[in-house]
């Protein structure tokens, strides 16, 4: 005589959905986690590759900083060491090659809500070759010789900052003075962003590329304050 198989009840079929559902609940924080800091070391890789094409200009270049601003910029600069054309930032997202993702942090939330190709990360100008010099990082004034450091200028290179995670609406390479430090959480980005600031986006922290080399990932209290230390070569 044949079995009769036995078929779920409704409250084990109920108990079962509850298990799953307690199970998601524990899991989805440590998915969730792992990808913020996969996403985060997506964006210290970029990093890394823009500081080793800004020591292999130097080295090129008798030990100066590449350009920073106006019609010779960094992305210029760095053409050859990361085989990325200037003109390989489109204004568009879906019109971006694979290969210049470097200027892109994979955790910017901001250029994941746009179509517009913003770039992800900017430099400290008192480091690179300008025409606009930012005097003691109150305004600015047009100088007739391009104001450069050269790497063996740099005083305590380990705590200097070069590049950093930022955010700005118009796609420009910006700046940041010693006597205010502009910065962007994930608590800010709803409503109007009119101006430029360090991105914290990395649950709260940003990711700096320092002039010896290495990237960190700090939050925003180590850098804001007067006479901000980081920003300056040669204080």
């Amino acid at each position: 005589m044949e079995k009769r198989r036995k078929e779920f009840t409704l409250i084990e079929l109920m108990i079962v959905i509850a298990m799953i559902a307690i199970l998601a609940g524990l899991l989805l924080p440590s998915l969730n986690r792992a990808r913020d800091k996969a996403r985060a070391m997506g964006c210290v890789g970029n990093m890394k590759q823009i500081t080793l094409a800004t020591v292999l200009y130097a080295n090129d270049y008798n030990d100066y900083f590449p350009p920073l601003y106006n019609t010779a910029n960094f992305m210029t600069a760095f053409e050859k060491y990361l085989n990325v054309r200037r003109d390989d930032i489109k204004e568009w997202k879906n019109q971006l090659p694979s290969k210049a993702k470097v200027y892109f942090c994979p955790d910017d939330r901001e250029n994941a809500e746009t179509k517009t190709a913003n770039l992800s990360y900017f430099c400290n100008m008192y480091v690179g070759c300008v025409n606009y010099y930012i005097v003691n990082g109150m305004g600015s004034a047009t100088i007739e010789a391009a104001h450069a450091y050269r790497l063996n200028q740099v005083r305590t290179p380990s705590v200097k900052l070069f590049f950093a995670d930022y955010f700005h609406p118009d796609r420009w390479v910006t700046y940041m003075d010693q006597n205010s430090f502009p910065f962007y959480t994930s608590a800010t980005f709803a409503g109007n962003r009119v101006a430029a600031g360090v991105s914290f986006r990395h649950n709260r922290q940003a990711n700096f590329s320092y002039l010896d080399g290495h990237i960190a990932g700090d939050r925003f209290q180590k850098y804001v304050g007067t006479q901000n230390t980081s920003i300056h070569p040669k204080r």
